[in-house]
């Protein structure tokens, strides 16, 4: 459970973040969409990883596994429909 927080904590802020570039108007930095981008990447990655180690140990039953891979997957599809909008802040503001 303790990953699906920290998969929503990631999503929660690149989603801060979408909602200022496009509610208020507040343009975003390329380095800032970068920086963004890899911080949820690394975390992503991290859950990922200690994900495919229960599997591996035995301590994630086969429903649990693909329940949870379903739901990091959706999570996984709105950050990045998230950084399409950021991208097109960024070519905006860069215009």
């Amino acid at each position: 459970m303790d990953d699906f927080k920290i998969l929503l904590a990631a999503v929660d802020n690149v989603m801060k973040a979408t909602e200022d570039a496009v509610r208020n108007g507040k343009p975003i930095a390329t380095e800032n969409l970068r920086e963004i981008k890899q911080t949820t990447r690394i975390c992503f990655d991290r859950v990922k990883q200690d994900h495919f180690d229960r599997i591996s140990s035995g301590a994630c039953p086969q429903q649990a596994m693909m329940l949870f891979n379903d739901m990091a997957s959706a999570l996984s599809s709105i950050t990045e429909l998230c950084w399409n909008v950021l991208g097109m802040r960024v070519r905006i503001t860069n215009e």
